[in-house]
């Protein structure tokens, strides 16, 4: 077994692993290549499931939602590839550290490598989900402008960001507590229905729906990768939730790893 660190520091170790990518990149290329070597259709098997959702429940939810095929079909395909991201991000965490422990007990693997890899794969099954996006887009002559090209890839962007912190809290904690992947694996489920992805919310909406949306953080990330690809402009109000969340979310992160990181080779 490793012997337990000294002087652990989050911000060090990323900015080691930035420095040193060739695990966390080239490892998780070659394990993403060789999961698909041996399959007819490749990794156009993580588009299939969500393209088949988009257009079945794109022409179902229209008609239950009363809106336009050209206005919620878009809506809801953004709002679910985005949602993929994210709930694979936040499912993948939990078990992460108990998933690579034979990597982590070698003893020269740090805990921010593993954590990147993770996303590094995430972000990796996004993208092959994105051209659903471009072909719902084109379909619907849905114009897009640089400017909101931008900012939506600066959603994305913040997204990944979160899930830096994201992963080593919930990995630390979920390396100690077993239950945790259960317990959010039911959360997201959840999640996803009272999230407005196949039911639309308007703007400015007030009263009860109103204050849960400013209290839903989901709906915060979501817009600010689906409002501007839509062409809409982003509330002042998820901007200020979503730079909360981030710098909250970083401080308890540092925190944490700072206290429990050297733990987890024991807890594995």
């Amino acid at each position: 077994m490793s012997r337990p660190q000294k002087n652990i520091h989050l911000i060090r170790d990323l900015t080691a692993s930035f420095r040193f990518p060739e695990y966390w990149v080239y490892s998780t290329w070659m394990k993403f290549g060789l999961q698909y070597r041996k399959t007819t259709l490749g990794p156009l098997w993580l588009m299939i499931s969500p393209a088949v959702f988009v257009v079945m429940l794109g022409f179902l939810f229209s008609s239950v939602n009363g809106r336009p095929l050209d206005v919620f079909m878009p809506y809801m395909s953004v709002g679910y590839i985005t949602w993929t991201l994210m709930v694979g991000i936040i499912s993948n965490s939990t078990p992460l550290f108990h998933q690579r422990r034979s990597e982590l007990l070698q003893g020269d693997m740090r805990l921010t490598d593993i954590v990147l890899s993770n996303l590094f794969a995430t972000f990796l099954q996004y993208l092959h989900q994105v051209p659903i996006l471009i072909g719902v887009f084109i379909f619907f002559k849905i114009g897009v402008s640089p400017l909101n090209l931008v900012i939506g890839g600066l959603g994305i962007c913040l997204i990944v960001l979160n899930g830096v912190w994201l992963s080593i809290v919930c990995g630390i904690i979920g390396t100690q507590f077993r239950d945790l992947a259960e317990v959010i694996s039911a959360v997201m489920r959840l999640a996803f229905f009272i999230t407005p992805i196949i039911w639309m919310h308007e703007n400015g909406a007030g009263g009860i729906l109103g204050i849960y949306l400013v209290l839903n953080p989901f709906f915060h990330f979501l817009e600010i990768v689906r409002a501007p690809l839509l062409g809409n402009s982003i509330p002042q109000l998820t901007w200020i939730v979503v730079l909360c969340i981030t710098i909250f979310g970083y401080g308890f992160a540092l925190t944490l790893y700072r206290i429990q990181a050297r733990r987890i080779a024991l807890w594995v």
